[in-house]
């Protein structure tokens, strides 16, 4: 069960010379062509190709194509943005709010989809945890926004997209997803799930460099940019000869959460890594991902340990395992460069494009030896 053969993995990723690498869920393997494209980019640094670099803003629209293919989304309703926590609080601070109005969220978040929530506290909204797992949890009397993460980022729990988008129509709430822990890596379908708005960082399983992301914002949403930027006002001529022109309205797609200038040496990468996603396929990276996970929990219960990530149709690539002094098991498997978790008290493996059978089978081998 592989996509690559041995010797194109290690040739892309040369982390696997010397390790087992399931940890996507904390960072992605940036391929070897990614970084070659940024340092490709930075060269221009070097000579006289600095004054002028168009392909930099060709750039921007060919990460969209790619991000539209991989998440399901027409490239004119994705920004792109630095991290995950930005889009979230622009689409936080973009909707109105009144006092009294809920966000509701469910148990175990991670604190960036959190934090920028409570934020909206200072406009009198109500921030509600709900208690239990599941859609119908998220249903809640008052709800303004439903704020799930896609998939939980320390067991995996993917919750159901469209069953969310039932609930949230309901209470005429705004949908607004953390998608960090399944871009890239699973189809999410967004034009046709009912998601209003789906946030990532790119550092996971995206595979770009730290500071680069998306934001994706149904063109229905009435959400409003609340920062101002210059550059997304000129993207369409790339005039520059003339910039004194201070009536230029706010563009109408997803680029008017963009803010200014762009890192551009990162995206020279970011654009390598989600090409290479996408001319493979996300449904066939999903499948993969998939497989392995599922045969690494058969594995790990037929030697009796616990596997506290939800399986059927909540099953995600993120496999949380419970064993006994999880943070000792942890540190022998890092001396034995098999790189993974530890949260919350479990191990977290996580399974990629680039992880294959081998990497399942020497895993288990080595948790044998531990807990034997």
């Amino acid at each position: 069960m592989s996509i690559f053969t041995e010797k194109e993995r290690r040739e892309l990723f040369p982390i696997f010379k010397t390790c087992t690498y399931l940890n996507t869920a904390s960072t992605g393997v940036i391929p070897e062509t990614a970084i070659e494209e940024q340092d490709r980019f930075m060269n221009f640094y070097r000579g006289d190709t600095l004054q002028s670099q168009p392909e930099s803003f060709e750039m921007i629209i060919k990460i969209k194509e790619k991000a539209g293919l991989l998440l399901g989304a027409p490239p004119e309703d994705i920004a792109l943005v630095n991290n995950t926590s930005f889009g979230i609080n622009m689409a936080g601070w973009g909707i109105d709010l009144k006092p009294g109005d809920k966000i509701v969220i469910p148990p175990g978040e991670f604190p960036a989809n959190v934090y920028p929530w409570k934020g909206q506290e200072q406009r009198g909204a109500e921030v509600v945890i709900a208690e239990e797992d599941g859609e119908e949890c998220l249903g809640v009397d008052g709800a303004k926004v439903i704020a799930p993460s896609w998939i939980r980022f320390y067991d995996g729990y993917r919750i159901d997209l469209e069953e969310c988008s039932k609930i949230a129509k309901k209470h005429h709430a705004l949908l607004s997803v953390d998608g960090i822990q399944g871009a890239g890596v699973m189809y999410p379908d967004l034009e046709n799930s009912g998601v209003d708005t789906f946030s990532a960082g790119a550092q996971k399983w995206l595979l770009s460099p730290y500071g680069t992301g998306i934001l994706y914002v149904q063109k229905d949403v009435p959400i409003r940019s609340i920062l101002q930027g210059w550059l997304n006002r000129f993207l369409d001529t790339l005039d520059f000869t003339n910039v004194r022109q201070y009536d230029i309205p706010e563009p109408k797609d997803a680029s008017r959460f963009e803010i200014g200038s762009y890192p551009y040496q990162a995206l020279f990468a970011m654009h390598a890594s989600v090409s290479l996603l996408a001319d493979i396929g996300i449904k066939r990276i999903q499948e993969h991902a998939l497989g392995l996970a599922n045969t690494f929990v058969d594995e790990c219960t037929s030697l009796g340990l616990r596997v506290i990530s939800a399986g059927g149709k909540w099953r995600s690539p993120i496999i949380s395992v419970h064993v006994p002094d999880a943070s000792w098991v942890h540190s022998i498997l890092q001396e034995k460069k098999i790189l993974c978790s530890c949260r919350e008290g479990n191990l977290r493996f996580s399974f990629h494009l680039y992880n294959n059978e081998e990497d399942v089978e020497k895993t288990i081998d080595v948790i044998k030896s531990i807990i034997r």
